[in-house]
């Protein structure tokens, strides 16, 4: 065994002994990249929100009388116009109704012309003392009591017309109508069956909240000029609608800390549908040499925000920055960054500090 041994040993100090020293390890090849460079450019001051489509106006149509149901003049989910007919109700008892009351406005017509045709001959036969005193004041207080009733019976007349009127419902104002809550033949109730909603879809308000930290500067913008109020929409079309604030609520929501706001488009294409959720996004000012990078060069870290720029010898450099607002696919910076400087776009995963890259698109540094 230890024959065995000897040998072997012997090879392996040889071995150890011949070995030169470790070659360095060979430095890793760039990282590959693409760049943008950072600008300073106009930008809209803008303060984003989630926020809801409501109906300037919306109403539940009611029957003023209760009656039969005998006609419906549109289509469910279509637009009307203010004025037009939306439901009939059968007028034939109010139309008898009328006639009852102008036959007895006319039947209390003709007792107060008998009336005073007999205060008048009594008047005349005081002086023959054939007609008392007490005949002649209660053919005066008869006339009077029938003149209290012919207006009692205008009065009647007038009503009757009026609910004669009721029976043909029209839109109050222009908009989209809604489901038909009932159906021709029914019996509605007055002031009781709502027969549709109606929602007025042209002009549209969208309603929506912000801290109230932004009113102070929301008021200041606002005394200067109009501001503006772009919505967006899950929609095909990428291109916001453009309305205008239209209302700041009188007191700020203590549960929350919000203040609810309202902007009004004039929806002629009817895009925005009332209960719709929109990103609202106001439009508060312009501001001059913001500084802006493509939103991809931004990445998040447990110490805030940072991106990597591309120094003059071409290695990376992690800088940290502070975002002030991202406004479609770019990030607002306000400090961290200087306007001209290299940031990196994709890559980002295989840099660190220090580590060389290779631009294959965007500018050379």
């Amino acid at each position: 065994m230890k024959r065995l041994l000897l040998p072997l040993l012997l090879s392996l100090f040889c071995q150890g002994c011949s070995d030169g020293p470790q070659a360095p390890s060979a430095a890793p090849p760039p990282v590959p990249v693409t760049v943008s460079i950072s600008t300073k450019k106009e930008m809209p001051l803008v303060l984003d929100a989630p926020a809801q489509v409501e109906p300037v106006r919306t109403v539940s149509i009611l029957s003023r009388v209760t009656g039969q149901l005998e006609k419906i003049g549109f289509g469910e989910g279509q637009n009307v116009a203010k004025g037009e007919v939306l439901f009939t109700i059968d007028s034939k008892p109010f139309v008898e109704k009328i006639r009852e009351a102008e036959s007895r406005l006319a039947m209390h017509r003709a007792n107060l012309e008998f009336q005073r045709a007999e205060a008048r001959r009594y008047a005349g036969m005081v002086g023959e003392g054939t007609v008392s005193e007490s005949d002649i004041e209660k053919t005066r207080a008869d006339a009077m009591a029938t003149e209290a009733l012919i207006r009692a019976d205008a009065a009647c007349l007038a009503q009757a017309r009026l609910d004669l009127s009721y029976c043909t419902i029209r839109a109050p104002f222009a908009g989209r109508t809604g489901s038909r809550l009932v159906h021709e033949g029914a019996i509605v109730e007055a002031n009781t069956t709502v027969l549709t909603v109606i929602n007025q879809m042209t002009p549209i308000h969208v309603r929506f909240a912000v801290p109230e930290r932004h009113l102070t500067t929301i008021r200041h913008y606002m005394e200067q000029h109009p501001l503006e109020v772009l919505a967006f929409t899950d929609g095909a079309s990428k291109t916001p609608l453009s309305g205008r604030l239209v209302f700041i609520d009188n007191a700020i929501d203590a549960a929350t800390g919000m203040i609810a706001l309202k902007a009004e488009f004039e929806n002629a294409d009817q895009i925005l549908w009332p209960g719709q959720y929109v990103q609202a996004r106001l439009v508060l000012d312009l501001q001059k040499d913001a500084l802006t990078v493509p939103l991809n060069a931004v990445m998040s870290g447990q110490q805030g925000f940072y991106l990597f720029v591309v120094r003059q010898d071409n290695t990376a450099e992690v800088r940290a920055v502070d975002v002030d607002r991202r406004i479609g696919g770019e990030a607002v910076l306000s400090s961290g960054l200087e306007g001209g400087e290299a940031v990196v776009l994709t890559g980002q995963n295989k840099l660190q500090e220090g580590f060389k890259v290779r631009i294959v698109e965007g500018p050379q540094r």
